[in-house]
């Protein structure tokens, strides 16, 4: 065996990396640990170009790690994987085509080089060279080479070292020897399916702000901006392109053991410098970033996912959480100067790159989907004139799943997260079924079509209208099958009369006249108008006269008018009691009511006019006397009212009077006093004022009403009794002088009254609105 010096650092690594973020909802499942051959056991991956993806950079499709990285998990490519200075790797490094590392690195698990794609051509002499690392390299398992393998000097190999005959191992002697014979390899794993996405939305996020599961366009921040996903489901967006200091994005599990947050970027992401915070439970496996961006709006064109270095010191570098699969483009961990710390995995369909300062931290393994939850968007719809909103019809499949329609070019009224949306707007809307146990999710899409065309109508001329029926005919015109439209004739202000053709009508007073024809197949209708105006001869004018008042029991007699001349008068109400002949213009009115008059010529021209009569209750023959005035005073406190009523009647031509029983009686008074007797002709008060007597009749309830008035007299002394003579208008003299030194300020008038000792005069002083008077 033969140990050689090599010399990597003479390869230049270009570090040119984009970020992209990826996770198909067909591949959201349990963790689980799996074999070397399960995409979901490596924390880096590399492919060898998809359909579409860009081409990558030299020295092309591979996972690129520079000096002073870290990785915490396995490694694969299907080319190359390379670092042309000191890495270190913690897990397996696999590769379907070279493993070329440089000096001072170390793995800690095993290394296999297949060697079906060359990227680095060997030099002539060693045409078939799988394996190079350079010297003081530490191996801890074994490796297995389809080709020529080289380790430089002072290296350590704690394994076996496997080879295919004819082939050569240059290097320190392995603990476990080197056996040359073919060799098995690990088969490596295949990249995850693309995951179909919801279209984006159309609003930037660019403030700090927190966001639902939804769409959105671009999560652009410009520098020190923490936006928070609130709760775990599906964020899609156009594309996600920061700057400027560290932004912070915080991920809110909500204490959900199972919710994953799933992040779909349509075009290209470059995180800048980043901290990626989780809070309330959750981790970082459980965020998942996919993105079908080329890099083709990156720095270098093939980097489709990009995150920053942060700065040198602690709690300043860029820290990632989560997963990114970047199926068309690159993934470049570390630009710039700094160090970022990043816990996920990071699968890229060309080229994975670590540029100096990087630690990454693999998380535990997850078992893909195998399949999701049935989805079905339901039959495609119409919506037209008839039906301008409808129901999707979402196909329920099993209980427990989550329902999201998303549309880029439709409008959801309502239940967007229901199986029964309602739209109302023509497009292609997406239903998401998601298992929120799993977060594995299905779509499903259902095209609306909208039909709102309109038929041709046309309500013809303008017209104009003599008087009498059918005298005009209006023919509205349409276009179309007959069977297949419908037709209908209105008017806000006229009166028309309808044909056998539902398009034809015979107005009979002038207005305006719709015509508005309707699709059966949509429900729209289109309308136009027609103007019907008087002709130069418009027929007689009636005239009922002013309105009237008639009394209970009373007889109107109203003779009808007209101007013009008049064939025949025609009277007639609704709510009225009355009597007329037929064609006479005089009508006998007996109660209150609305009464019409019409008026017609001999040529059928016609014209009325309303009579209202109102009722005003009062009795025409009931005669009502409330009786002569009383009095009151200091010796009579009550006193008798004496009511009375009868009715006028005429007989015979002859007229007179008769006193009746058939009524209600009832007394009121507004300021008075009623003691007894109320509802009989002879109450019986108490204090002075009105008193009204009402008495209704018993068959119409018809009433008539008359009023009396109890007055008070003015006394000297209620305990006295009044002298015979009254009260007198003397001048006194001495009474005053006793009056003056004896009286006392009161308000009471009554207890205003002097007895002055051994006098026989009593003087009243009497306060009226602060005038006083005095009298003995």
């Amino acid at each position: 065996m033969r140990t050689t010096k090599l010399n990597l650092g003479a390869v230049k690594l270009v570090h040119l990396c984009l970020i992209s973020v990826f996770l198909s909802a067909q591949l959201i499942g349990q963790f689980n640990i799996g074999d070397e051959n399960d995409i979901y056991n490596y924390t880096l991956y590399s492919g060898n170009g998809t359909s579409g993806a860009s081409v990558p950079n030299p020295p092309g499709y591979g996972v690129l790690l520079s000096g002073q990285t870290s990785v915490f998990g396995n490694v694969g490519a299907n080319d190359l994987i390379y670092s042309p200075s000191a890495v270190s790797i913690n897990g397996d490094v696999f590769s379907d085509g070279q493993v070329y590392l440089g000096s001072f690195s170390t793995i800690t698990g095993n290394l296999q080089a297949k060697l079906e794609a060359i990227a680095f051509p060997p030099p002539p002499e060693t045409p078939d060279r799988a394996v190079q690392i350079g010297g003081n390299f530490n191996m801890t398992g074994d490796i297995r080479g389809n080709g020529r393998i080289l380790i430089g000097d002072t290296s350590e190999v704690q394994g076996t070292v496997y080879l295919p005959p004819n082939s050569n191992y240059f290097g320190p002697s392995p603990s476990g020897g080197v056996i040359s014979a073919p060799v098995e390899f690990e088969a490596l794993p295949t990249l995850p399916e693309v995951s179909e996405f919801a279209p984006f939305g159309t609003q930037d996020i660019t403030q700090d702000g927190t966001i639902q599961p939804g769409s959105y366009k671009k999560l652009k921040l410009a520098g020190q901006k923490k936006v928070t996903f609130d709760g775990p489901g599906v964020y899609t967006f156009k594309s996600i392109k920061n700057s400027g200091k560290t932004n912070q994005l915080k991920f809110d599990f909500k204490n959900d053991p199972t919710g994953s947050f799933v992040i779909h970027v349509h075009g290209d992401m470059n995180f800048g410098k980043i901290r990626v915070k989780i809070v309330n439970g959750g981790e970082a496996s459980r965020i998942y970033f996919e993105t079908h961006g080329t890099g083709n709006s990156q720095y270098d064109g093939t980097y489709s996912a990009i995150i920053n270095n942060g700065n040198e010191t602690y709690n300043t570098e860029s820290t990632f959480r989560g997963r990114i699969y970047a199926p068309y483009g690159g993934i470049f961990l570390g630009k710039g100067e700094g160090f970022s710390y990043a816990e996920g995995t990071f699968w890229s369909g060309t080229q994975v790159c670590l540029n100096p300062g990087v630690f990454v931290e693999g998380v535990e393994q997850f078992l893909p989907c195998q399949e999701g939850p049935f989805a079905s968007a339901g039959p495609d719809q119409q919506i037209d004139c008839d039906n301008p909103t409808t129901i999707l019809e979402g196909i329920e499949s099993d209980p427990g799943l989550e329902y999201l329609w998303t549309t880029a070019d439709g409008n959801i009224l309502s239940g967007s997260e229901s199986l029964t949306p309602e739209v109302d707007q023509g497009g292609t809307y997406i239903l998401t079924v998601t298992d929120p146990q799993t977060t594995c999710s299905s779509s499903d899409t259902v095209l609306i079509t909208e039909d709102f065309t309109v038929p041709f109508v046309d309500a013809g001329p303008d017209q104009e209208l003599g008087c009498g029926y059918n005298y005009l005919i209006l023919e509205g015109e349409f276009e179309g099958d007959i069977g297949s439209l419908t037709f209908d004739w209105t008017s806000p202000d006229g009166d028309f009369n309808g044909s056998k053709a539902p398009w034809e009508i015979f107005p009979t007073t002038t207005g305006t006249f719709i015509f508005t024809v309707t699709l059966i197949s949509n429900g729209c209708s289109a309308s136009d108008t027609v103007l019907v105006t008087e002709g130069e001869y418009t027929g007689p004018i009636a005239d009922a006269g002013s309105d009237l008042f008639i009394d209970c029991g009373d007889v109107l007699f109203v003779e009808g008018m007209a101007d013009g001349e008049v064939e025949e008068f025609f009277w007639y109400s609704d709510d009225g009691d009355y009597f007329t002949y037929e064609g006479d213009p005089f009508i006998e009115i007996y109660s209150g009511g609305t009464y019409i008059l019409e008026v017609y010529d001999e040529g059928g021209c016609f014209d009325s006019d309303t009579l209202i009569v109102f009722e005003t209750g009062i009795s025409d023959f009931l005669i009502v006397d409330a009786g002569p005035p009383k009095i009151l005073n200091c010796a009579i406190s009550e006193t008798i009212l004496e009511g009375d009523y009868f009715f006028d009647y005429e007989e015979e031509g002859e007229f007179g009077s008769q006193p009746e029983d058939e009524g209600n009686i009832e007394w009121n008074t507004p300021d008075g006093n009623i003691v007894s007797g109320q509802f009989s002709l002879n109450p019986v008060v108490n204090e002075p004022g009105t008193y009204y007597l009402t008495v209704f009749e018993y068959e119409t309830g018809c009433s008539a009403t008359d009023s009396t008035i109890v007055t008070f007299e003015q006394c000297i002394i209620p305990y006295y009794p009044p002298l015979p003579e009254g009260k007198v208008d003397e001048i006194i003299g001495s009474e005053l002088t006793s009056l003056a030194l004896n009286f006392e300020e009161e308000t009471d008038t009554i207890s205003q009254i002097f007895r002055i000792i051994n006098d026989s005069v009593f003087i009243e002083v009497i306060t009226l609105e602060g005038q006083t008077a005095i009298a003995k």
